[in-house]
């Protein structure tokens, strides 16, 4: 019998301990096994879940789940722990566990469960690591608005496409990809930690975004592929290397208060129309260089924005490159 999900069902245990999870009372916004309705939960079916106190206590698995007691009989022979703060042995919880109850997500499901959409939900409190990994017909994942992972991982998901991160809020460890050999999409809008790389991942990535992120570093290494960058609002990234990115078709960076550097030529940008880094702090080289590049690209009918914050005005190869540029028809903003 294969897990079975459902929705939005996220409570706070009768008790701590080893013990089978009692259902006591529902997180405020959410709904307790008996009030699913769509669908109700089935006696002994086996159900993922997630147990969490805090962010040092968790566990995940599946379990059946007993009508009559309401609760996940974590003694059945049936039930199996998928990954714990104890080692993947039973957690003996200090203080009542928050549940996520028909959670699909692998340390939530089993490498049995084929999903092609899974969508984390906004799980607020359970702030454990998550990982996503054998799950042969994932397509989609999406964790937006979930603020319950602190780390990320998905590997040997052949077919998953979009992965979407952005907005967990409490998403400031690693995020770790490896064997995803379909992912065209990430985001990992509003991240919290200070490093990504996109190397793992170089050989299919399309679209990357990254707004009102915290990073301060990212690296983009042999992502030939990509057309579209988003970094947003990430008021705290000093430096873009933009080599080798030659689908790059659109680059937004507006606001990016720290940003000074961008390294980039014209064999970078052949089939680029927009570069919005307007409200950034670039240096008169940074401004030059993104205006020669665009220029010796070729391409007409374009927009770049370069104004505003406290970037610097181009200098004699830019203003030229700048003057150059509205003539093939560019919009082209410059302090």
């Amino acid at each position: 019998m294969g897990s079975c999900q459902l929705n939005e069902c996220l409570w706070t245990a009768a008790s701590g301990g080893t013990g089978n999870l009692v259902v006591s009372t529902a997180v405020a916004g959410y709904y307790t096994p008996a009030q699913c309705t769509t669908p109700p939960p089935i006696d002994g079916q086996l159900y993922s879940y997630r147990a969490a106190n805090g962010a040092t206590e968790y566990m995940s698995g599946v379990a059946p789940y007993d009508v009559a007691t309401t609760s996940l009989v974590l003694s059945d022979p049936s039930a199996e722990i998928f990954q714990s703060s104890n080692g993947g042995s039973a957690v003996s919880f200090t203080a009542p566990p928050t549940v996520l109850m028909g959670a699909a997500a692998q340390d939530g499901v089993s490498p049995s469960l084929s999903r092609t959409y899974v969508t984390a939900i906004n799980a607020v409190g359970l702030q454990t690591p998550i990982s996503v990994s054998m799950i042969g017909d994932l397509e989609v994942f999406s964790a937006w608005l979930s603020t319950w992972i602190l780390d990320f991982s998905a590997s040997d998901c052949p077919l998953l496409q979009y992965l979407d991160l952005s907005n967990a809020a409490g998403l400031s460890g690693a995020i770790t990809l490896s064997s995803l050999p379909s992912l065209i999409s990430l985001d990992i809008g509003n991240y919290l930690g200070s490093s990504f790389s996109a190397v793992s991942i170089a050989s299919t990535l399309q679209s990357f975004g990254a707004s009102n992120s915290a990073l301060t570093s990212v690296t983009l290494t042999g992502c030939s592929h990509i057309t579209d960058l988003d970094f947003s609002n990430s008021g705290v990234l000093p430096a873009l290397n933009l080599t080798g990115l030659t689908s790059l078709a659109s680059l937004e960076g507006p606001n990016c208060t720290s940003l000074t550097s961008v390294t980039v030529s014209a064999s970078d940008v052949v089939s680029c129309l927009n570069v919005n880094l307007g409200g950034c702090a670039l240096t008169q080289t940074a401004v030059d260089d993104i205006l020669v590049a665009l220029d010796g690209a070729g391409l007409s009918n374009g927009n770049v924005s370069l104004q505003g914050g406290t970037s610097s005005a181009p200098g004699t190869s830019g203003a030229a490159a700048k003057t150059s540029l509205i003539g093939k028809g560019w919009t082209a903003g410059t302090n």
